[in-house]
């Protein structure tokens, strides 16, 4: 099995090797913050105060499905981590194969149920009537392209599982400069309002996923699934969900707090909803920073344990 691309947790010393890791998705998430806020910038100065307000009044239900997404897809991380550390090569297909039919399953019923939902939504979240349209606008592109999310966050989880932090790292820069790139296209000539920020966001995310398949299939050919990699599936199925799930929910579960706090700012009108918006996007990405990258590595360490436990230290060995 080919390993040249893949960096080992399990040797070498400890501190430096989680520090080599953690570096590039710490700067990725940095640099995510960054073009967010260039993001909100954007949307605010070419379409006004209303559409900044009508992306942030439903932002929090976006930013709850995609930490879900990305807790859900990290979970599948970790069982691929534990796999490649074991030096598992036939597990690490299975796992590989598991994660993109569940992750595409996942993706059908989640963008069924959230587009379905959009208008109850709107109703739960208490947008002001005169944002609604813009907001539903923003709302139901960006949850109609849960695909590309999904495909997005699996592949990356998959990269930093196998031990490839840079990649997924030089992708999100990509995809950050492709965003905006899009915002401006489809928003100042395109002339297509906030949906048109919402493809922008699907676009780049799904471009930059396909990149990441591409470097990843050169990178690691473990990748490369053969017919028999998907028989005899239902452990390794079982097994991912019982930790995707977990995950998503761990993930997702704060921001519950902020789903409330934003339909409580929602009731208040719309210059309210643009005043909250602008203020509370550092603190939000701040929050997301160290949500994924301590679930990275988390996906990492567990990763040289099979059994899926983390095996205490030895008492008779000297630390």
């Amino acid at each position: 099995m080919a390993r040249s691309k893949e960096m080992d947790l399990t040797t070498g010393n400890p501190f430096r090797s989680l520090l080599k890791f953690a570096i590039p998705v710490i700067l990725g998430n940095l640099f995510q913050l960054f073009y967010t806020l260039a993001d909100s910038v954007i949307v605010g100065k070419t379409l006004g105060a209303d559409s900044l307000a009508a992306v942030g009044s439903t932002s929090i239900i976006i930013y709850f499905v995609f930490c879900f997404i990305n807790g859900f897809t990290g979970g599948f991380g970790i069982c691929l981590g534990q796999k490649c550390g074991a030096k598992d090569e036939k597990g690490m297909r299975k796992s590989v194969a598991v994660s993109a039919l569940l992750s595409i399953a996942f993706t059908v019923v989640l963008t069924l149920i959230c587009c379905l939902l959009s208008h109850q939504i709107l109703r739960w979240m208490q947008i002001p009537a005169d944002i609604s349209d813009e907001a539903y606008d923003y709302m139901f592109v960006v949850l109609l392209g849960t695909g590309a999310t999904v495909f997005y966050n699996m592949i990356s989880n998959m990269l930093r599982a196998l031990g490839d932090s840079k990649t997924p790292l030089y992708f999100l820069v990509f995809s950050s400069v492709l965003n905006i790139f899009f915002d401006i296209l489809f928003i100042v000539p395109f002339h297509m309002g906030v949906a048109g920020a919402a493809w922008a966001t699907i676009l780049s995310q799904f471009l930059s996923a396909v990149l990441s398949l591409v470097v990843g299939l050169k990178n690691f050919p473990i990748l490369h699934l053969h017919r028999e990699d998907f028989t005899d599936l239902k452990d390794t199925a079982v097994l991912h969900l019982k930790t995707g799930f977990p995950m998503g929910f761990q993930m997702s579960v704060m921001c519950i707090g902020q789903l409330a706090m934003q339909a409580v700012v929602n009731s208040l009108g719309t210059a309210a909803v643009a005043g909250y918006t602008a203020a509370s996007k550092a603190e939000c990405n701040d929050d997301r920073n160290f949500q994924l990258c301590s679930s990275e590595l988390w996906c990492r360490q567990m990763g040289p344990y099979p059994s899926g436990r983390a095996r205490l230290p030895d008492p008779d060995r000297s630390i």
